[in-house]
């Protein structure tokens, strides 16, 4: 673990954001990991389970359709309250895992040890306080999205199925592309961690979001990018064996029944494995996004104000010995 403390209120320019944040994911990835495991893994696996209860449902429904049983193997209200369960349960589990990351970075920053020793149940005290207000915003910024989905395909149908020309509905689908691509700095990248630690309401947390990035929009974009190839590779690699099986899995069945639709059911073990370790990759994608959005975040709140460097002045006025714990970290980051 390194024995100098990562500043996270400091200016870092676009690889300096990268080399803080592996550098703080250096000493604590693995004991957030646990952390997560511990608070947000109960929702997690709430969901995987009836993930893979959706899955093996529908197959059965698949197999008495596909032999003209014509009876469905459950009713249609089972199925809408089971898809509720399991959209429930991974919100919850999505928020848990926001408020654990972001509440051990906020913990480690209001500490003042240069090693902080953050125990399970500061987090837990710190997730507890923060839980609500944490998930109504970012039910507010799901719902949002959501709908603005819905607006766009709605709109792309309808021009589809109306007399406009092909290059009508190729045009509203670059716009609805460009306004993607446009609102994914603000969304993705800076309106999670200012949510959390803005403590305001959600229109001042927008507001305040499209504040600190306008003048740094690029840089935004280009980190987003470059953390989600990071991610992406992670996410990969704990998917892509268990994936490769049930391929293979499959390419034997139909071979051997040709005609026949696969039997998923003798395939559960390796389904249920797979979310799992879907899940886990989930987690460790999430521990590296939202360490990296709080490093860009105060990077871009002391662009816009300068209340880390103040801090440290002030602490230097009146004689604090916390020097020592507030060593300036672009010579440590440059290590890595």
């Amino acid at each position: 673990m390194n024995t100098q403390k990562i500043q996270f209120q400091q200016i870092r320019d676009f690889g300096q954001v990268f080399n803080a944040g592996f550098a703080f994911m250096r000493g604590h990835f693995f004991r957030i990991f646990r952390y997560l495991l511990s608070i947000g893994g109960p929702f997690l696996l709430v969901g995987v389970g009836v993930t893979a209860l959706l899955m093996i449902r529908m197959q059965s429904w698949s197999t008495s359709v596909n032999t003209g049983g014509g009876v469905l193997p459950f009713a249609w209200t089972d199925f809408g309250i089971t898809y509720l369960v399991n959209l429930l349960s991974f919100f919850v589990g999505f928020v848990m895992i926001t408020a654990v990351i972001n509440a051990y970075i906020k913990l480690y920053i209001e500490s003042p040890e240069v090693t902080p020793n953050i125990q399970l149940g500061d987090v837990w005290s710190q997730v507890r306080k923060d839980f609500f207000r944490l998930a109504g915003q970012l039910l507010l910024v799901s719902v949002f999205v959501f709908g603005v989905n819905i607006l766009f395909f709605v709109s792309v149908g309808a021009i589809g199925e109306s007399t406009i020309s092909a290059g009508a509905v190729l045009l509203v689908f670059f716009i609805g592309f460009g306004l993607f691509i446009f609102l994914m700095p603000y969304l993705g990248g800076v309106l999670t961690p200012q949510i959390y630690f803005g403590q305001t309401n959600f229109f001042k947390n927008i507001s305040r979001t499209f504040s600190l990035v306008q003048d740094n929009w690029w840089m935004t974009l280009g980190l987003g990018f470059v953390n989600t190839i990071i991610m992406s590779t992670v996410f990969f690699i704990c998917f892509f064996p268990f994936y490769l099986i049930m391929m293979i899995s499959i390419v034997s069945q139909i071979s051997s029944n040709p005609g026949q639709t696969p039997d998923f059911s003798s395939m559960t073990v390796v389904i249920v494995s797979m979310i799992v370790f879907m899940t886990l990759g989930y987690m460790a994608t999430f521990i590296i996004h939202n360490v990296m959005a709080a490093v860009h975040y105060f990077n871009l709140e002391e662009r816009k104000g300068g209340g880390g460097l103040l801090a440290k002045i002030q602490s230097i006025g009146s004689g604090e010995n916390s020097l020592k714990s507030s060593i300036d970290f672009y010579d440590e980051e440059e290590k890595y």
